[in-house]
């Protein structure tokens, strides 16, 4: 999984909780496919989330 610059160096503020951790840890130990699948799920999900927000549906 890819990171960016600004979190290389600690520019980007994040609340990121134990479960939360936890959940990345196991997807790193899955085979490469399995992790894409899951990474391109949850940016799915997301994209739908702010879409709904930003538009009250």
């Amino acid at each position: 999984m890819g990171v960016s610059l600004d979190y290389l160096s600690d520019n980007v503020e994040a609340d990121i909780g134990e479960e939360e951790v936890k959940r990345v840890q196991s997807i790193q130990g899955l085979p490469d496919s399995e992790k894409d699948l899951i990474t391109r799920t949850i940016d799915a999900l997301v994209r739908d989330a702010r879409f709904r927000h930003a538009y009250s549906l």
